[in-house]
């Protein structure tokens, strides 16, 4: 069934968005069940959603709020006995690998500042191991993407100014055959 369109539709959910926001330490919200917490996580995706798309028929293309929403910052954690909604990820919480190559092919250039030496290494090791991952899935070998990754274009470089951020930046690899001159 799809989601209601109404805007009202989802008060309790931007209601817990908008109390986060205002937290200093974020709320836990209870539900009795696992499936509850589920179904208020998917209707605080939706309410976010909702507020990026509303921000692109707002703001013009070039401006800083296009496709984005005030509620971007929430982090929101399925726990055992409910929903953990904080208002920005805590600094010691990295993302996954994974989705954080996607948002690098999403955005093209995302920085990222680390606490220490180690967990710069690690979290630059777990991207390269993730390339790797997915440079090795079973494909086809008249595939397009046979032997490669669609991660193979982002480039991973540390700043020269300080050595505890690394720069995310996409673009399609060099040798890439999907890129037809004109």
């Amino acid at each position: 069934m799809p989601a209601p369109k109404s805007p009202d539709a989802f008060t309790l959910a931007a209601d817990l968005l908008d109390r986060a926001l205002d937290s200093e330490r974020g709320i836990l919200y209870q539900t009795k069940t696992h499936g509850e917490s589920l179904r208020m996580l998917s209707e605080l995706r939706l309410v976010r959603r909702r507020a990026v798309d509303e921000s692109r028929s707002i703001y013009p293309p070039d401006h800083p709020m296009y496709s984005r929403s005030v509620y971007d910052p929430i982090v929101i954690r399925v726990v055992e006995n409910g929903l953990e909604i904080l208002p920005e990820a805590p600094s010691n919480v990295l993302p996954p690998p994974h989705s954080f190559l996607c948002d690098v092919l999403e955005y093209l250039h995302v920085s990222l500042e680390f606490r220490d030496e180690r967990s710069l290494r690690n979290f630059r090791e777990a991207c390269y191991a993730c390339r790797r991952t997915d440079r090795n899935r079973e494909r086809h070998p008249d595939a397009p993407m046979y032997k490669r990754s669609i991660f193979d274009g982002i480039s991973i470089r540390r700043d020269p100014e300080n050595p505890l951020v690394l720069h995310f930046e996409a673009g399609l690899p060099h040798n890439d055959n999907r890129v037809v001159e004109l």
